[in-house]
C-alpha cells in the first residue's frame, strides 16, 4: 500500500543555512519523496511527475475495466455507462495535465461536464 493522495509537490529551503534543499513530493505534512536541487534542470518536472502518481493510478483503475468493457464490445459502447466513461476521462486528463505540472482548463472542465450531461448520469446505455 502506498502513501494515500493527493500528494503536492514542494520546494524547501533548509532554514538553518539558507540554501535550497531542494524538492519534496508527499501530502501535506509528510514527505514521501525528496529530490536532489543539484538536478535544477529536471527536478521541478519530475517532482511533478511523482506528485501524480497517486492520481495516474486511481485514474487508470477507474478507466481499465471501461476500457475491458468496451474491447470486450469489439470497440463498441453497449455495455458501458458512457458518463462514467466520460468521468474516467476527464480524471485521466487531469493526472496526466498534473503530471506535467498543468491543470484543466475551465472550458476543459466545462467541456467535460457538458458531455456527462449528454450521456446521462452514469446509467448503463443501450
Amino acid at each position: 500500500m502506498h502513501t494515500p493522495g493527493p500528494w503536492i509537490a514542494s520546494f524547501d529551503l533548509n532554514t538553518h543555512t539558507g540554501r535550497e534543499s531542494g524538492w519534496t513530493v508527499g501530502p501535506t505534512g509528510k514527505e514521501v519523496a525528496a529530490l536532489n536541487p543539484t538536478h535544477a534542470t529536471t527536478a521541478f518536472e519530475d517532482a511533478q511527475l511523482i506528485a501524480a502518481a497517486p492520481d495516474l493510478l486511481k485514474a487508470a483503475e477507474r478507466a481499465l475495466p471501461w476500457l475491458g468493457k468496451m474491447l470486450a464490445d469489439k470497440g463498441h459502447m453497449h455495455s458501458v455507462a458512457p458518463a462514467d466513461c466520460v468521468g474516467a476521462a476527464h480524471d485521466l486528463h487531469a493526472a496526466i495535465l498534473k503530471a506535467a505540472g498543468k491543470t484543466l482548463t475551465p472550458e476543459q472542465i466545462q467541456g467535460y461536464q457538458d458531455d456527462r450531461d449528454e450521456t446521462g448520469k452514469g446509467e448503463t446505455q443501450k
